[in-house]
This record gives C-alpha cells, sequence and structure tokens, in this order.
C-alpha cells in the first residue's frame, strides 16, 4: 500500500500558491521542463491512463495548459480525461465547453472525498451552498461561482482558489483509488 505521501506527492502542489481561476501564469511553479523530469524519475506513477491525467493535472497545477490539454485530448470519452478536459476550459474561461466536458466526465469518484475536504474549509454562505450542495460537490455551481468572480465580483478570488487547489488534488490523489 502507497504512503499518503506517495500518492499526493504535496512537494508538487504547493497549497500556499493555488493556481489562478484563469490561465494567467503566476510565479514559483515548476517549468515544463521541470515536470518532463518528474514524468522520467516517477515513471510508474505517471504510466497508463490515470496516470496520464496525473501528469495533465501536475502540468495544469503549474500552468501549463497547452501540455495539460493535449494530454486531455489524448483520450477523449474517458471519464478521467473528460473530467481534466472540463477543469481546463474552466481555467480558460469557456465555461460552455467545461459544462459539457463535466457532462461528458460523470460523477468522478473524487467528487465524495472533495465534498467532504470542503466542508472543513470557511466558506461563507452563499458561496458554501452554491459549490457544496448538501455536503456534495457541484462541478456546475463551482463553475458558475468562477464565472461570476471572473466577472468581476472578486470578493471569492482567494477561498475559489482554495476550492480549485482542493479540485485539483483530490482529483489527483483519488486517480490511484
Amino acid at each position: 500500500m502507497k504512503k499518503a505521501s506517495e500518492t499526493s506527492r504535496p512537494d508538487w502542489f504547493d497549497r500556499d500558491n493555488p493556481p489562478r481561476l484563469d490561465m494567467q501564469e503566476r510565479s514559483g511553479t515548476l517549468s515544463a521542463q521541470a515536470i518532463r523530469a518528474l514524468e522520467k524519475e516517477h515513471a510508474d506513477r505517471f504510466a497508463g491512463v490515470r496516470g496520464r491525467v496525473a501528469l495533465g493535472l501536475l502540468y495544469l497545477w503549474h500552468d501549463h495548459w497547452d501540455e495539460a490539454h493535449r494530454i486531455a485530448q489524448a483520450d477523449e470519452g474517458e471519464a478521467h480525461h473528460d473530467l481534466l478536459h472540463a477543469i481546463l476550459h474552466r481555467r480558460e474561461k469557456d465555461f460552455s465547453n467545461a459544462e459539457y466536458w463535466f457532462r461528458s466526465a460523470g460523477r468522478n469518484a473524487a467528487f465524495d472525498v472533495l465534498g467532504g475536504r470542503l466542508a472543513k474549509l470557511t466558506l461563507e454562505d452563499p458561496l458554501r451552498a452554491a459549490i457544496v450542495p448538501y455536503g456534495r460537490w457541484s462541478p456546475a455551481g463551482f463553475s458558475a461561482a468562477v464565472k461570476n468572480a471572473l466577472n468581476g465580483d472578486r470578493k471569492n478570488d482567494a477561498p475559489l482558489r482554495a476550492v480549485q487547489a482542493e479540485e485539483i488534488i483530490t482529483f489527483f490523489e483519488t486517480l490511484d483509488a
């Protein structure tokens, strides 16, 4: 059995520097070259369908949208790739395309885990009610909240970035489940 640190690789995901809600790059991220080196060093982790999605999530976290998008497109129709695709398009501000991919991906095991994790975050209503209604993760509710933030209502920017960070990390971690 893998230790939690081997699965989550918290050093790869800095919760103190979460991705922005859009595609704007930030400092303090790994370069694409560094991620390719990690891919070689941890070849077993990034092998197979789920491993490729994990790699796509790592690229996405570190603001390498094109690399992550190529991975998402490589196996369209596979639920994990489609979920990665949805998150990518939400960050691109292409909300209708994101919703298409969320529908295509269907319900993911990460959603139940994420709902529990988000219950521990300090989120104010009505934000909490929109993204975690009845304690269940709502991709559509989160996308709507992100859209509102990117359209000028920036008061929830920091909590939304924290939620997006948990979404990506939880998805990464549950790929092994």
